[in-house]
């Protein structure tokens, strides 16, 4: 089943008729069976915004690490029956302080994992493992769009994610964390050693990971993550830049 993106979110955000359809599609089938949102990187809240419209008298909670978004998220919440919970933070393995670059002409875009490649203004901000900020509970519906940081998110929300029932969608960035050498292919095995099987959202970069048993888990993981396991590789040893030479070199043939 497709939805009109533009009625599902009441008109409030510009965006395309196909953003993420089929990541927004799988998710709202499975807010109908959750107990719970937690959106990691929320940003501008258009996943919270959607939970909050289909949801009822369930909890939201909204963690985003850029201070001039969470005050926006904090005033898009005037309706529904359900507890809305901001925390300007950003979710990582361990409690401390981090550096947050802001892109000066979109606040929207923002990275702690990623050098920036625009002009952007850096902002101190308190991370916080989500699991010492959010308690385990079943049936949890979860994003994570972190731009770079997911292998961090994971790590710092073991028992979280590892509740009974719990559904996460991440968006996986190619450029990982540099600063302590983890990328996508690492985000896949910690999921799959913790029992999740895996499914991608169409052609988007976001995947559904969800307990399965081993054998469902092991087809899904050698379809995507030997995938990534093979661009970590070609990312490390340097190949990349040379693999889109040649890649131009074909397409101007």
């Amino acid at each position: 089943m497709g939805y009109n993106l533009h009625d599902l979110l009441d008109g409030k955000f510009d965006l395309p008729p196909s953003y993420e359809l089929e990541a927004i599609t799988d998710f709202v089938e499975n807010l109908a069976r959750s107990d719970r949102f937690i959106d990691v990187g929320a940003n501008q809240g258009i996943y919270s915004y959607i939970a909050n419209k289909l949801m009822s008298g369930r909890d939201i909670i909204a963690i985003e690490a850029n201070p001039a978004l969470c005050k926006k998220l904090q005033t898009l919440f005037d309706s529904g029956n359900n507890k809305f919970i901001v925390h300007n933070n950003a979710a990582s393995d361990e409690a401390g302080y981090v550096e947050l670059n802001i892109c000066d002409s979109d606040s929207a875009c923002s990275s702690i994992a990623r050098a920036p490649d625009y002009t952007s203004t850096k902002v101190v901000v308190q991370a916080v493992r989500l699991d010492d900020i959010v308690d385990p509970m079943v049936n949890s519906l979860v994003k994570i769009d972190v731009e770079g940081y997911e292998y961090r998110v994971v790590v710092g929300a073991k028992k979280i994610l590892n509740s009974l029932g719990v559904i996460v969608y991440v968006e996986m960035h190619g450029w990982g964390d540099q600063t302590i050498g983890k990328y996508p292919w690492h985000v896949f095995l910690l999921f799959y050693n913790w029992g999740f099987g895996v499914d991608r959202m169409g052609e988007t970069h976001i995947y559904r990971f969800s307990k399965q048993r081993v054998l469902n888990r092991t087809r899904g993981f050698i379809r995507y993550g030997l995938v990534m396991f093979v661009k970590y590789i070609i990312r490390v040893s340097g190949l990349r830049p040379v693999l889109y030479k040649i890649k131009s070199s074909f397409d101007w043939a």
